[in-house]
């Protein structure tokens, strides 16, 4: 179980977004956090948000 915790509500949901374009299964699970089923994903999602 892996997870990201942004700053706000808003930066997840745009967050979430962009890492399911890129083909990563995630979902937001909270106020500011988006979840994975690993932290494999979670680190491949990382990635893409810092690329974009």
């Amino acid at each position: 179980m892996g997870f990201i915790k942004c700053r706000t509500r808003k930066l997840a949901q745009s967050g979430a977004a962009k890492i399911r374009r890129a083909g990563i299964k995630c979902k937001v699970s909270g106020p500011n956090i988006i979840g994975f089923s690993s932290v494999a994903r979670a680190k491949k999602a990382t990635a893409v948000l810092r690329k974009r």
